[in-house]
């Protein structure tokens, strides 16, 4: 990872210790070279914190928490960022902002601009096609170091969920990292600005202040934000803000602590030991970062403050050994190499087994080797930029980055306006109604479409997962952790005869096929619909406090609104995610279900329930392309396929209430298809795609109609 301040000494000075094991600088010629690389402690724990996120990665189930190695290092690069920007401080009075940059991206960029080209090429070569607009858009983002924040925008769109890993996911927490050291010297220089004329002590206790406050506001915001959006507050770089900080504050007095070799070898074993604590005990379950994540914070402290205590038991024994250093020196290409190995390996492999793991790590290791001896040294090094202004290298930075990031977003966008262009080409064959074409394929005979040959599947599998309704950009959707009910009508809005359709993403699958119905009779259409939030009376369940009360909050305005209409609704179509949603027990879950659609039956409403569709399994579309959809070989047994529906029961014996079943569109003789008329049914695993939607809408239209009848008539007859 990206400590960026190598634990060797700056060339002005080499790194010793003073009688308590801490480190002092002092002038060349009283240390040799050699003796700059003490800080055992330091490459050991980036050793450990590589190690167990690899581990992490390759055996979930093993090492549960090893996702705080990326902790450690945050903290490690407070610490090592900050003695640097403090040294200069106390030397000069002033911190040089473009040597600073100048030298971190000498450090940084040549490495982790390499790993995003092998990665851009390993894309093309190796992923299928239809992954490439996330993975190049990712790749773009982790270029221009803000993948955490694009990471943290998919963490609440819920059309996301099922997004696959690219390739560069890792870079979110070097995103994080560059974001640190851009503003962390500003921060810290306009505290020395400010205090140039105070001594050294009085500057550096000015220093701890602002860091505290850093520390203490982002600490506060970590643990309320994770509570309510843990989703996003991993990702946040001001829920990590504090974790620098952390390491930060004990760079400005961390040396001025003294202690016996006997203490700090006890500090330094409780530091392992916490270490070791969470990363064995936490898990995805942990809500992180928040207050969870001051055990590995303030353990990496620990270790650190302790530094090399000169004791027959002292850790260092151990984490001083040359194969833990060996790996905390190359620590940073470790990780950058990792995690792309591993998804590459996963797409060509599949099923990756322990003897593929290993392989894995024995490349990370031998990559990462060859990237520092190769790149990383001799690029932070490069005289023609060492001696020149750093402006050049600043300038040398944009060129690199707009060398990656352009062709790598270009690639995305070019991969977007097909996706738009094939969204174009599947209506205009849903407006031609060819014959078998999508749903019609199932209104008829089985066998009765034998004959008739598409020449190409729509909407393309590379693109289905572009294929949805337009609800979402219209304004009339609202999104996981939105409260607020969006209006919209469509259809003939001057109608009498007043329909909506209400629930959460699956309902909105619909959409396309109700639009069409409503236009066709006539009908004003209201589209009520939120993320993973069906109509209900229940407390819905989630494991983000805030997605909880959205949910409420919405449902409790959804049913103010409905109660307050001048004229009553004459029907309500609902759809929901039967697997998705949790609002406790069955029970609980029914009879929130039915008090919510009470007040619509009492005021004469009719209520439609529309069963959920069977669900597919994760990868269908990819075997759609590489199958061409031929011989039902992505097909699912129907007894797989399908859910049950606890809106289906809600609706039992309700009187006004009504049940429709699609599922016979979806399946026949015992399986289900997610080809049908040359049609791509899914968007992923349970999303219908618009196409396949639009083609529903005759057959749809037609249950409707002799579900509820009366609504039919007072369409003719209005």
């Amino acid at each position: 990872m990206t400590d960026v301040i190598s634990s060797s000494a700056p060339r002005a000075h080499a790194l010793t210790k003073d009688e308590n094991g801490l480190p002092v600088f002092v002038k060349p010629e009283k240390t040799a070279r050699a003796a700059s690389t003490l800080r055992p402690e330091i490459q050991a724990l980036r050793a450990v914190a590589v190690l167990v996120v690899v581990v992490y990665h390759l055996w979930p189930k093993t090492l549960t928490g090893g996702f705080v190695g990326v902790d450690v290092f945050f903290v490690i690069s407070g610490f090592l960022i900050t003695a640097h920007l403090m040294r200069e401080a106390d030397r000069t009075g002033r911190i040089s902002l473009p040597k600073f940059w100048a030298k971190r991206i000498r450090r940084l960029l040549p490495a982790s601009l390499t790993v995003l080209v092998a990665s851009a090429i390993g894309v093309y070569l190796l992923v299928p096609q239809m992954y490439w607009m996330q993975f190049f858009k990712e790749i773009a983002a982790s270029a221009l170091y803000v993948q955490n924040w694009a990471l943290a925008s998919s963490s609440i769109d819920y059309l996301a969920a099922e997004n696959v890993a690219s390739p560069v996911q890792h870079f979110w927490s070097l995103s994080v990292e560059e974001q640190f050291y851009l503003v962390w010297p500003i921060l810290i220089g306009l505290v020395v600005l400010f205090a140039q004329r105070l001594s050294v002590g009085a500057r550096r206790s000015l220093v701890f202040v602002a860091l505290g406050l850093v520390a203490a506001a982002s600490f506060y915001f970590s643990v309320t934000y994770t509570a309510t959006n843990p989703g996003e507050a991993y990702f946040a770089t001001t829920t990590r803000a504090w974790e620098f900080a952390a390491g930060g504050l004990l760079a400005v007095v961390g040396t001025a602590v003294k202690a016996s070799h006997g203490v700090r070898t006890l500090v330094a074993y409780a530091g392992w030991a916490g270490i070791a604590y969470a990363v064995v005990t936490y898990s995805g379950q942990t809500a992180f970062p928040g207050s969870a994540a001051l055990l590995p914070v303030l353990a990496t402290v620990a270790v650190i403050w302790a530094g090399d205590p000169d004791s027959a038991v002292s850790p260092n024994k151990l984490m001083g050994t040359r194969p833990v250093q060996f790996i905390g020196g190359i620590s940073y290409s470790v990780y950058l190499w990792h995690w792309p190995l591993i998804v590459f390996a996963t797409i060509v492999f599949t099923d990756v087994q322990i003897a593929t793991k290993i392989a894995i790590i024995i490349a990370s290791i031998g990559l990462a080797w060859l990237t520092t001896v190769l790149i990383e040294n001799p690029a932070r090094d490069w005289k023609t930029l060492v001696r020149r202004r750093p402006r050049w290298t600043l300038l040398a930075m944009l060129v690199a980055v707009v060398l990656v990031a352009v062709p790598t977003g270009a690639a995305s966008w070019a991969m977007t306006q097909q996706a738009t262009a094939e969204t174009a080409r599947a209506a205009t064959a849903v407006a031609s109604a060819e014959e078998c074409f999508g749903a019609s394929e199932f209104a008829v005979p089985e066998g009765a479409c034998d004959a008739v040959e598409h020449e190409t599947l729509t909407p393309q599998p590379s693109f289905a997962l572009e294929d949805e309704a337009e609800v979402y950009d219209n304004g009339c959707y609202a999104d996981l952790v939105t409260p607020d009910l969006n209006t919209c009508i469509v259809g003939d809005t001057a109608s009498d005869v007043n329909v909506a359709l209400i629930g959460d993403s699956h309902a909105a699958s619909w959409y396309p096929a109700m639009k069409a119905i409503a236009e066709d009779n006539g009908w004003a259409l209201s589209p009520y619909m939120k993320s993973s939030c069906p109509m209900s009376a229940a407390t819905k369940q989630d494991d983000e406090a805030d997605i909880e009360r959205s949910c409420a909050a919405w449902n409790d305005t959804l049913s103010e609104t409905l109660s307050n209409r001048q004229q009553p609704l004459d029907l309500v179509v609902l759809a929901h995610s039967a697997a998705g949603d949790k609002y406790g027990s069955d029970r609980e879950t029914v009879d929130g279900f039915r008090e919510a659609w009470a007040p619509l039956v009492e005021q004469g409403t009719q209520v439609v329930v529309i069963r959920d569709i069977p669900q597919m399994t994760a990868g269908t579309n990819l075997c759609i392309a590489e199958t061409s959809g031929e011989d039902q070989a992505c097909d699912r047994p129907e007894n797989e396929a399908l859910v049950d529906d606890l809106m289906v029961e809600a609706a039992k014996d309700q009187p006004g209430v009504t049940v429709i079943d699609m599922n016979d569109f979806f399946c026949r003789d015992g399986s289900c298809s997610p080809v049908i008329g040359g049609v791509v049914g899914y968007r992923d695993s349970h999303h219908i795609t618009a196409t396949y939607s639009a083609t529903l809408a005759p057959y749809l239209d037609e249950r409707i109609e002799a579900a509820v009848p009366a609504v039919a008539d007072a369409a003719s007859t209005k």
